[in-house]
């Protein structure tokens, strides 16, 4: 068995990974999508598609099994605290975005930005 901290590090990336694999099943739902900058095609085949759903499954149920292995407890993650710590950067570009009007502030918002997409 693993002691706290390497069992706290593996729960975590397990999670990560498994966050990751949703995503791609929801990508692969949806069919291809857009925003307001973008749009996003769905350029994968239906074979192609399907190995990969096969694949995420199969990867899955190793993090399931895992899990198991070394007894991690399944986290609990509040929607607020998610939510909270995606939107705060959208506030703050927000918030950039509205004191845009003169050269100052343009100049102010473009370097936030260069210093924010730096740093993702």
């Amino acid at each position: 068995m693993l002691d706290a901290a390497p069992k706290r590090s593996l729960a975590a990336t397990l999670c990560v990974l498994e966050e990751m694999l949703i995503q791609a099943e929801w990508i692969l739902s949806m069919g291809g999508y857009s925003g307001i900058t973008y749009n996003v095609t769905y350029d994968i085949n239906p074979s192609v598609r399907d190995k990969i759903l096969k694949t995420v499954s199969h990867i899955k149920e190793k993090v399931k099994s895992i899990a198991e292995q070394f007894d991690l407890e399944q986290q609990t993650k509040e929607a607020n605290r998610q939510l909270t710590a995606n939107l705060f950067y959208c506030w703050e570009v927000q918030r950039q975005i509205d004191s845009v009007g003169t050269a100052k502030s343009k100049t102010a918002l473009r370097n936030f930005l260069i210093h924010r997409l730096m740093h993702l």
